[in-house]
C-alpha cells in the first residue's frame, strides 16, 4: 500500500510527545529546513517556559498540593491574623486529601508509570550538560507536575483527573502542585540483606537510579530518596508544547509535507477511561502492601479482593468497580504471592 506525504505528515501530527530530537526533525521536514536542532528548541523552552517532562516508573511519588479553597482565601481588610487563621483552618480540613492524592499517584507510578513535569531551573541544567543527576538539585526544584500516560495533553500541576475522588469526601479539588518529591519503599524479605533489596528495588526504577539517601530504617522496611540520571534523550514535550514552539519560530517558510510518523504506541493505553485504569493501580497498589504486611501469610486472593473492593468503594470508585468482589482477583493476581492462590498452603515457617 502506497502511502503519500500528506498521510506520513498528518500521522506525525497526530502524535502526543516527542523527544526534542524528534520534534526538531518534525518540524525542520514541515517547513522545509534544516537548522532547526534539539538544543535550539531547548533554548526556546527555556525562554517561553514551556514544559518538558520525563517518563517515571516504579517509585513512589509525595507532594505540596494547593487545594482550591486556599485560592479563595483572601487578606480583607489587611487582617493577616485572621486569613494565617484561615489558612491553617483549611488545612486542617484538607490534610487528609494529601495522603490519598500521593496514594493515587504512588499506585500509578508503580504500575504504568506516568510523566513527570520537570521544573524550568531543572530544564535549565541541559542547556549545559547531555545528563544530569538529581542528586545536586533541591527536591522542590525537580518535579512540578504529573500525567498519566492516558492523558499526554492534560494539566499536569492541577491534577483534575483526581476531583471525583477528592470532591466526593473533601469538598475540594487540587488547584495547583507546587512539587512532587520521589521516593522508594523497600520491603526486604526475611532472609534478604537490606542492601540487596534496595539494589533489587532501584534497578527497576526509571529513569535510572545512581545514587540514594536513606531516610529511615523501620524493621525490614526501608524508606529511601532515589537520585536519577537524566539524559537530554530523555526529555519529552508534549504535541502543545510543539504547537507553541511552531508560534515562536519566525524565521521558518512555508509548510511542507515530509515528515515521518512516530510510533508512540507502546506507551499508549487506548480504550480504557483514566479513572478505570486509576482503579486498577489503586487495587495493585494497596494489594502489593497487604500481602507485604501479611507475615504470616494467611490472606487469600478472594479475601484480598474483598478488602479491595471494600475500600476503593470507601475511596469512591463506586462507578469503575465490577458488580461483584470476586472480579477485583484478575486486577490483583500479577501481584499476588504464591501462598495466595485458591487452595494453596502457607508456606512453612
Amino acid at each position: 500500500m502506497n502511502v503519500n506525504n500528506d498521510d506520513i505528515a498528518l500521522n506525525f501530527d497526530k502524535a502526543e510527545y516527542y523527544s526534542l530530537e524528534e520534534a526538531s526533525e518534525y518540524l525542520n521536514r514541515k517547513y522545509k529546513t534544516d537548522n532547526i536542532t534539539a538544543h535550539k528548541l531547548l533554548k526556546k523552552v527555556v525562554q517561553y517556559a514551556i514544559p518538558l517532562f520525563i517518563y517515571g516508573k516504579h517509585f513512589q511519588l509525595t507532594g505540596d498540593f494547593v487545594m482550591s479553597s486556599y485560592r479563595s482565601v483572601r487578606l480583607i481588610n489587611d487582617d493577616m491574623e485572621l486569613y494565617k487563621n484561615t489558612l491553617k483552618e483549611r488545612l486542617v480540613i484538607n490534610k487528609p486529601a494529601y495522603s490519598r492524592i500521593n496514594s493515587m499517584l504512588s499506585a500509578v507510578m508503580e504500575n504504568t508509570g506516568g510523566f513527570l513535569e520537570l521544573n524550568l531551573e531543572t530544564i535549565k541544567e541541559f542547556l549545559f550538560n547531555n545528563k544530569i543527576t538529581t542528586d545536586s538539585i533541591d527536591e522542590s526544584s525537580l518535579f512540578s507536575g504529573f500525567l498519566p500516560l492516558d492523558t499526554p495533553n492534560g494539566d499536569a500541576s492541577s491534577l483534575d483527573y483526581l476531583d471525583d475522588y477528592l470532591l466526593s469526601d473533601f469538598k475540594d479539588s487540587v488547584a495547583f502542585t507546587l512539587a512532587l518529591y520521589p521516593s522508594i519503599d523497600i520491603f526486604a524479605d526475611d532472609e534478604e540483606e537490606i542492601t540487596s533489596a534496595i539494589d533489587r528495588t532501584i534497578e527497576l526504577c526509571t529513569p535510572k537510579v545512581v545514587d540514594y539517601y536513606c531516610n529511615d530504617i523501620e524493621g525490614r522496611k526501608v524508606y529511601i530518596t532515589p537520585y536519577f540520571e537524566i539524559t537530554k534523550s530523555d526529555l519529552m514535550i508534549l504535541n502543545s508544547g510543539v504547537k507553541k514552539l511552531e508560534g515562536f519560530i519566525s524565521s521558518i517558510e512555508e509548510p511542507s509535507t515530509e515528515v515521518k510518523p512516530l510510533d508512540t504506541g507502546f506507551l499508549k493505553k487506548k480504550g480504557v477511561s483514566p479513572h478505570k485504569l486509576l482503579a486498577k493501580h489503586m487495587a495493585k497498589h494497596i494489594a502489593n502492601k497487604e500481602w507485604q504486611a501479611d507475615k504470616q501469610d494467611k490472606i487469600k486472593i478472594t479475601e484480598m479482593a474483598e478488602i479491595i473492593y471494600s475500600t476503593l468503594y470507601s475511596l469512591g470508585f463506586h462507578d469503575e468497580l465490577p458488580d461483584q468482589a470476586k472480579n477485583i482477583k484478575s486486577w490483583i493476581k500479577e501481584v499476588a504471592p504464591d501462598y495466595a492462590s485458591e487452595g494453596g498452603r502457607p508456606r512453612s515457617s
